[in-house]
């Protein structure tokens, strides 16, 4: 009976793991929800997200054509340095593909937010998102390159204020690389803000930029707390020494 109620105990502790994995918390974090390549909220939309200074904040929808036909602005045509456009820095579309997000941390940066609903509070959680640091062809000219860096300053109202390692091209017409990052988090309460600011690091007095820093595969997941793995272990094992002994008899 006591392998018995063990057993049960590992069936509801697996199923709240699957629960909690089950529906995600950020909704299009993978922005391939929505229409067009170019200015977020003029040119192009994500639905779920928002944006301060809408459809006027240098902030973007873009895709791995970045580096050759570019994407859209309220006044024309803006391409990234990549292989197409003269530098051959390896340039590529995230590992989730389709379109990503980009934010310029230079120029009219505005925060990129959605409210993150169904959290329970004293749950831990992780947020975790790929980005990479990228660069503007300033105004079209493909010889002028400037000093550039680039960050996400990331934030969850009261439960998560972190920014991401800075990428720094000293030489300009760079790219980073796609990067893999997570934090961990507490919820506070059961909604939350979470908000993307792309931010620059030009140099004191200096040139610089335009520096742009990219966004793709938000998810939040729960982490089941140790407690629930030790019983759904322990019920594993109830399971496993059940069936040795039916076996056996």
């Amino acid at each position: 009976m006591k392998f018995t109620s063990i057993a049960r105990a590992a069936v509801l502790a697996a199923a709240s793991i699957g629960a909690a994995q089950a529906s995600p918390l950020v909704t299009n974090g993978d922005f391939n929800t929505g229409n067009g390549i170019g200015l977020f909220g003029s040119k192009a939309d994500a639905p779920g997200w928002y944006s301060d200074s809408y459809g006027s904040a240098f902030n973007f929808l873009v895709d791995k054509n970045a580096d050759s036909s570019g994407f859209q602005s309220n006044t024309g045509t803006i391409k990234l340095y990549g292989p197409v456009s003269g530098s051959n820095n390896g340039f590529t579309e995230s590992s989730n593909g389709n379109r990503f997000f980009g934010g310029d941390a230079d120029y009219a940066s505005a925060r990129l937010y959605q409210t993150i609903n169904g959290l329970v509070v004293g749950q831990s959680y992780k947020l975790s998102f790929e980005w990479a640091g990228a660069q503007f062809v300033p105004d079209g000219v493909h010889n002028q390159t400037l000093y550039n860096a680039s960050q996400w300053h990331v934030t969850l109202d009261n439960a998560l204020d972190v920014r991401t390692a800075l990428y720094e091209d000293k030489n300009g017409a760079g790219f980073g690389g796609w990067w893999k990052v997570s934090y961990d988090f507490v919820a506070h309460s059961t909604s939350a803000t979470l908000s993307f600011l792309a931010e620059g690091n030009k140099p004191a007095g200096g040139i610089g930029g335009p520096s742009f820093a990219l966004l793709d595969d938000v998810v939040i997941t729960a982490v089941p707390e140790p407690s629930t793995y030790a019983l759904l272990l322990a019920g594993l094992g109830a399971v496993g020494f059940v069936a040795r002994r039916r076996k056996a008899d």
